[in-house]
């Protein structure tokens, strides 16, 4: 099946091949051409054939390029980086702005206030579905900066107690200099690893560095607790076990880390956390709109205060400040309710 391809993609490197415990499903492998520019192929497993691509493939590959880089490479991953970090300073001074006098009051930081009005009931909204969703953005972007900054991220790996990764263009310098994997010595492996690991619901075969090994084999268990929750299992070439590392005996640190993107998505508490990240992201929207009309309200307020104040004989400099009347209103209202 690999030789076929191989073969049925010229100039491209297989790096990984990943299939679940349905024998029907097709398999999914990783091809690289050049600097690290690579392709997803979905193929039959009985035949070796490569499939059609599904349809709007293209269209969620663009999305994704989009929310990673801008598909604006280096310089729009910066960009998203540094959003990020906008993301994650907006909410932590929007919790300030937000906190009510009656702090340990639940009600007072979660319940909705129906006696306000217009801009007191915007202003309302704008904090209190910010307040809800506050976990999910904090976590999305604590874990969002794991692929924005390698500074960033090996800071995170030796908290975990482990080694930093070398930067990325060495891992692609390394990939391409890879040699080719022995076919029959995989078809020995793969005997092996079935032979141990009867029950897996998913499995990753990287490509071999070297001839000689070992292979790795990375696979769930029926009982993950969540989607990346892999097993380990390395074998030689002539399919003797090198070693067998469980998530379950991992460290703290490295679970972790081997969570960041089940996190990232929510699939890490199953589809409600799914669900509940595709509703936080859907919401930015309406912090955009209520955010910009405050703004604005404030200005015109500010201004017609301005010019009554000159009207009435005093001056420009006697006209209110930003922080005065506009935000206290909504707040002070909130605090007597």
């Amino acid at each position: 099946m690999l030789a076929r391809v191989e073969a049925q993609r010229p100039g491209f490197a297989l790096r990984s091949v990943t299939w679940n415990s349905r024998k029907d499903a097709p398999v999914e492998a990783r091809l690289n051409q050049g600097e690290g520019h690579g392709t997803v192929a979905l193929v039959d497993p009985a035949t070796g054939e490569i499939l059609r691509s599904p349809w709007g493939e293209a269209g969620f590959a663009l999305v994704e390029k989009i929310h990673r880089t801008l598909a604006m490479g280096e310089t729009g991953k910066r960009i998203t980086g540094w959003s990020t970090v906008g993301l994650l300073l907006m909410a932590l001074s929007g919790l300030v702005l937000r906190w009510p006098r009656r702090a340990r009051s639940v009600r007072a930081w979660l319940a909705v206030n129906g006696r306000l009005k217009g801009r007191g009931f915007i202003w309302h909204l704008h904090s209190l579905i910010g307040t809800w969703l506050l976990p999910l953005f904090v976590l999305a972007a604590l874990t969002g900066l794991w692929w924005s900054f390698e500074s960033y991220r090996n800071t995170v790996l030796r908290m975990a107690g482990l080694p930093p990764r070398p930067p990325a263009t060495a891992q692609r310098a390394d990939a391409a200099q890879a040699p080719a994997p022995a076919r029959p010595l995989l078809a020995v492996a793969h005997v092996a690893f079935l032979e141990t690991v009867p029950d897996a619901e998913r499995v990753v075969l990287g490509m071999p560095r070297s001839a000689e090994g070992p292979i790795e084999w990375r696979y769930l268990a029926a009982d993950a607790p969540h989607d990346r929750a892999f097993n380990v299992l390395r074998l030689a070439v002539d399919g003797s076990v090198v070693a067998h590392e469980r998530y379950g005996e991992q460290t703290g640190g490295q679970r972790v880390v081997g969570s960041i993107y089940p996190l990232h998505v929510g699939s890490y508490f199953g589809m409600p956390g799914r669900i509940l990240v595709m509703l936080a992201s859907l919401s930015l929207p309406l912090f955009a709109i209520t955010g910009w009309y405050l703004w604005l309200s404030r200005r015109r307020r500010l201004a017609v205060a301005g010019a009554e104040v000159i009207a009435a004989g005093g001056s420009g400099r006697d006209a209110p400040e930003l922080e005065a009347p506009g935000e206290l209103e909504p707040a002070s209202a909130e605090r007597k309710s």
